[in-house]
C-alpha cells in the first residue's frame, strides 16, 4: 500500500543526517467508523448518543491511583482501550438484570478507513503520496537536496513497482542563483583584467580584480556575526552588488597611475592619487549604501526579505570601500607596474595614442562646449528626457509593471460549485489533466455580467473571472409545530441529524504517529439520499421516536459561499490576464476604464 510504504520512507528520510522535517501529504486522515443501522437502533430502542457514550465509556485507559506496600508501589490501571476495529465489536452497549446484553456488533459495523475528504494527489495519472521535506534554520538546503537526490536514485533502483519522483526542488533556485553569481563574478574579473591590462597595466588590473573576492570574503565575515545566511535573497543581493564592486577600485587605480605618469614616485603617486579621489569615491559608495538602507524601514514580510538583501549590499560595499582606499593603494604603490624600468609594448603604445586621440578630439570639445554653453547642454538633456516620456506615453516604449516570466511549473485552479461530490470533481480534473498536455488555452467560462462580457471582447485579455461564486446546496430544515409540542427544539433535532449524517466523534486514539478519530454515524448507503433523511427517526426526551418528515419540513437552496465588502459595501472583483506576455497592462487598464467602466457607470449610477 503506498501509504504504508510512504511511512517507511518517511522514517528512512528522517534517519538521514541533516534531515529532520518530513511531512506526508496527499491522503486523508485515518479514522475508525462505527456505522450504526437505523433498524437495529429502533429494535433495541437505542440512540446515537447511547452508542457513542458506550464506546467512550468502555474503550479507554485510566489510572486509579497507587497501592503503597511496605516494599513497593503498585499502580492501579484499567486497560480497556483497543486500537483495532475488530476489538470494538464486543463493547457492551446495554445490559439489564434479566441477562440481556446488546453489544456493538449487534447494532453497527466497525471499520478503519480514510476520512471522507476530497483529498488526493496524482502524478502522471497514477495515485501518489507527496513527501514534503523542508530544512530548518540549522540545516543546509543544498546538502539536503544532494542527499534526497541520492536517496531517490537508490530507491528507484531497488524498487520497480513503486517509484519516487522529485517534483519540486526548491534548491534548484538557490543553485541557479549561485551559478549566476559565480558566472557574473568571473565575467567581471575577466573584463577588469582585460580592459585595465589594455589601458593601464596587467599588474594593476590584477590588484583591482582581486578586490572583488576580497569584498565578498569580508562580507561573509560580517554576515556570520549578524546572522545572515546564504539563501535566495542574500544571493540576489550579491548578484546586484557584483556589478558595482570594482568601480571604486578602477577610479582609484587609474588616478594613481595618472599621478605616476606625471613623474611622481610610486609611493607618492599612490598617496596623492588616492587622496585626490577620496571624497568622490566615498560619496559615490555612501549614496548607494544609503539608497539600499531604505529597505530596512519596510514593514512586514517584504521588509524581512529586502532587509537581508540590503545588508548584503551594504556590507559588501563597505568592505569594498576599505579595500579600495587602503589595501589597493598599498598593493599598487609597491607593484612593479609603477617601475621606471618598465617599457610598454607596441599594443600598449597604440592604445595610449588611441585614448589620447579620443580625449583630445572627442571628449575635450564636448566637455568644453557644455561648460561654455551650460543652458544649451541642459536643454539637450531635458529635451531627451521629454522625448523619452513622450515615447512612453505614445506607446512607442511599452511598459509592463508585472511582466510574464517563464516558470518551471504552473497552477490550475478548478472552482466547482460548493458541495460537488469528489467523483464529479475528479472527472473534471481528468479533463484538465488531458488539456494540460496541449497548448495553453484560455478558459471559456460562462459570462455572468456585462462587465465580463465587454472584457471578453478585448483581444489583449484572457481568463476573465470573478469572485462571485455560487455556494453549496443546502437542505434547510424548519420544524413543524408538532416538534415543539413534543418538546423538541432546533438544537435537539439538528444534533441528532448531525450525529447521523456528519458523525458523532467518540474519541481519538494515538496509533503510532497518527491521531485516529473514532466516529459513530450512518453507513454510506443510509447517507446517500434525501429519502433516508426524511425517514430518520428523531428521539424525544420521553423516549418517543418520530420520522423527521413528521416533525420538520425542508427546502433545497444554495447558500452563500463568500461575500466580499469594500468600504462597507458589497464588492465583486473581476480579473483578467494579458493574452500577450509582452503586452502593456496600463494600456489595457486605460481601455477598460474609458470603454467599459465609464459607460457602465453612466448607465447604472448606483454602481461604484
Amino acid at each position: 500500500m503506498p501509504f504504508i510504504r510512504a511511512r517507511i520512507i518517511e522514517d528512512q528520510l528522517r534517519d538521514l543526517e541533516g534531515i529532520s522535517k518530513v511531512e506526508l501529504l496527499g491522503f486523508p486522515a485515518e479514522e475508525i467508523v462505527i456505522e450504526v443501522d437505523e433498524e437495529a437502533l429502533r429494535s433495541y430502542n437505542l440512540s446515537f448518543e447511547q452508542v457513542g457514550q458506550a464506546v467512550a465509556a468502555n474503550n479507554f485507559d485510566i489510572t486509579g491511583g497507587t497501592v503503597k506496600t511496605d516494599t513497593e508501589e503498585l499502580l492501579i490501571r484499567a486497560r480497556y482501550k483497543d486500537y483495532d476495529p475488530s476489538g470494538l465489536l464486543d463493547i457492551v452497549v446495554r445490559a439489564n438484570r434479566e441477562g440481556s446484553i446488546v453489544r456493538l456488533i449487534d447494532v453497527a459495523t466497525v471499520r478503519k478507513q480514510f476520512a471522507d475528504e476530497a483529498t488526493g494527489i496524482e502524478l502522471d495519472g497514477q495515485s501518489a503520496v507527496q513527501i514534503q521535506i523542508q530544512n530548518t534554520d540549522s540545516e543546509d538546503i543544498l546538502s539536503t537536496a544532494i542527499k534526497i537526490r541520492a536517496f531517490v536514485s537508490e530507491f528507484n533502483a531497488q524498487n520497480s513497482a513503486l517509484q519516487a519522483t522529485i517534483v519540486n526542488d526548491r534548491a534548484d533556485v538557490l543553485e541557479q542563483r549561485k551559478s549566476l553569481l559565480i558566472e557574473n563574478g568571473i565575467i567581471g574579473i575577466v573584463l577588469v583584467l582585460l580592459l585595465l591590462s589594455l589601458f593601464l597595466h596587467v599588474r594593476i588590473a590584477f590588484w583591482v580584480a582581486a578586490g572583488l573576492p576580497v569584498s565578498f570574503f569580508g562580507m561573509f565575515i560580517l554576515a556570520h556575526y549578524f546572522g545572515a545566511t546564504i539563501n535566495v535573497i542574500s544571493l540576489f543581493g550579491m548578484i546586484v552588488v557584483v556589478g558595482i564592486l570594482v568601480d571604486d577600485g578602477i577610479v582609484v587605480s587609474e588616478n594613481i597611475y595618472h599621478h605616476y605618469e606625471k613623474g611622481k614616485n610610486r609611493i607618492r603617486a599612490a598617496i596623492d592619487g588616492t587622496l585626490e579621489v577620496l571624497p568622490a569615491v566615498i560619496s559615490a559608495v555612501l549614496t548607494t549604501m544609503i539608497a539600499f538602507a531604505s529597505f530596512f524601514f519596510i514593514d512586514g514580510t517584504a521588509g524581512d526579505f529586502f532587509s537581508e538583501m540590503a545588508f548584503i549590499v551594504i556590507a559588501t560595499l563597505a568592505v569594498s570601500l576599505i579595500e579600495a582606499l587602503i589595501i589597493l593603494p598599498a598593493h599598487i604603490g609597491h607593484s612593479k607596474a609603477l617601475s621606471l624600468h618598465y617599457k610598454k609594448n607596441k599594443l600598449e603604445k597604440w592604445l595610449d595614442r588611441a585614448m589620447a586621440y579620443l580625449r583630445e578630439n572627442l571628449y575635450r570639445p564636448v566637455i568644453t562646449f557644455s561648460l561654455k554653453y551650460k543652458f544649451i547642454a541642459l536643454s539637450i538633456a531635458a529635451g531627451l528626457f521629454i522625448i523619452t516620456l513622450g515615447a512612453m506615453q505614445g506607446k512607442i516604449i511599452r511598459i509592463s509593471y508585472f511582466p510574464f516570466i517563464d516558470r518551471d511549473n504552473f497552477e490550475v485552479q478548478l472552482k466547482m460549485p460548493a458541495g460537488t461530490r469528489k467523483e464529479i470533481t475528479a472527472q473534471y480534473l481528468n479533463k484538465i489533466r488531458l488539456a494540460a498536455k496541449e497548448v495553453n488555452d484560455s478558459l471559456r467560462d460562462v459570462v455572468k455580467n456585462q462587465l465580463k462580457e465587454e472584457m471578453k471582447q478585448f483581444s489583449e485579455l484572457r481568463d476573465v473571472v470573478d469572485n462571485d461564486l455560487e455556494g453549496v446546496k443546502e437542505v434547510r430544515l424548519k420544524l413543524k409545530d408538532k416538534a415543539f409540542l413534543l418538546g423538541l427544539n432546533p438544537a435537539m433535532v439538528m444534533q441528532q441529524v448531525r450525529n447521523g449524517f456528519f458523525g458523532y466523534e467518540v474519541q481519538r486514539l494515538q496509533i503510532k504517529e497518527d491521531e485516529v478519530k473514532v466516529w459513530v454515524r450512518y453507513s454510506d448507503q443510509e447517507r446517500s439520499s434525501l429519502y433516508h433523511l426524511e425517514n430518520m427517526f428523531i428521539r424525544t426526551a420521553q423516549g418517543g421516536k418520530y420520522p423527521l418528515s413528521e416533525i420538520a419540513d425542508y427546502t433545497v437552496a444554495r447558500g452563500p459561499l463568500n461575500i466580499y465588502h469594500l468600504n462597507g459595501k458589497r464588492e465583486i472583483k473581476v480579473e483578467a490576464d494579458l493574452a500577450d506576455p509582452n503586452g502593456s497592462a496600463p494600456d489595457a487598464i486605460d481601455r477598460i476604464r474609458t470603454e467599459v467602466l465609464e459607460p457602465l457607470l453612466e448607465k447604472y449610477p448606483e454602481i461604484q
